[in-house]
C-alpha cells in the first residue's frame, strides 16, 4: 500500500513525493490525506513544504489524479480553497509513480476553473516527446475538467462521504 505519492516528469526524472495518511486503498484507487507542513521532496532532496490540509484521489486507467485543498483551520466546518486536478498519464498500478504531464486545472469556490501551464505542456510535448495520442487526451480531458467543473461548482460532491467522514476525523486528531 503505497504511503507516498510520487509524481515524476515524463522523461522520469524526479519532480515532487509526499507522504500520506492512507484512508482507503483498494489496489486501483487511494484516497488519502496530508496535513499542512508535511514535507515535500524532489528526488532525496526536500524542497519545501506542502502549505495546507489536502485530501488526495489517486485512481488507475484515467489521465489525472485530483487534490481537495482546504484552509488550514481547526474549525468544525471544512473549508476548501481550492481542487488542484494534476493531468497525467494514466496509471497501470498505483505503487507506480505519477507521470505529470505538467498541464493542470484549477477550480476556487466561487471562481472559474482554469488551465494552468499551457506553456510548460506545450514546451515539454515537443522536449520530451509526449506521444500524441496521450497529449491529445492530456489536452482533451483538461478541456472536459474545466466543462464539468463550470457545470457543477460542489466541488466537494465527488468526494464518497465515507471518506469525508473519515478524512473530518483524522484532521482532528
Amino acid at each position: 500500500m503505497p504511503e507516498w505519492i510520487e509524481f515524476r516528469k515524463f522523461d522520469g526524472t524526479p519532480h515532487y513525493r509526499f507522504a500520506v495518511d492512507v484512508l482507503r486503498y483498494t489496489g486501483t484507487e487511494l484516497w488519502a490525506f496530508s496535513p499542512a507542513g508535511v514535507p515535500l521532496y524532489k528526488g532525496e532532496t526536500r524542497i519545501g513544504e506542502l502549505p495546507k490540509l489536502a485530501l488526495h484521489h489517486i485512481a488507475c486507467g484515467r489521465p489525472y489524479q485530483s487534490t481537495w485543498v482546504f484552509h488550514p483551520s481547526a474549525a468544525k466546518r471544512l473549508r476548501l480553497s481550492e481542487l488542484y486536478v494534476n493531468l497525467t498519464a494514466p496509471l497501470d498500478r498505483l505503487d507506480d509513480p505519477i507521470v505529470d504531464m505538467d498541464l493542470d486545472v484549477i477550480g476556487r469556490p466561487g471562481r472559474r476553473p482554469e488551465q494552468v501551464d499551457g506553456d510548460e505542456f506545450a514546451r515539454n510535448r515537443v522536449l520530451m516527446g509526449y506521444p500524441a495520442d496521450l497529449a491529445h487526451l492530456v489536452a482533451s480531458t483538461a478541456d472536459q475538467l474545466v466543462r464539468t467543473l463550470s457545470d457543477h461548482p460542489d466541488m466537494l460532491a465527488a468526494i464518497p462521504p465515507e471518506i469525508l467522514g473519515e478524512f473530518e476525523r483524522r484532521r482532528r486528531t
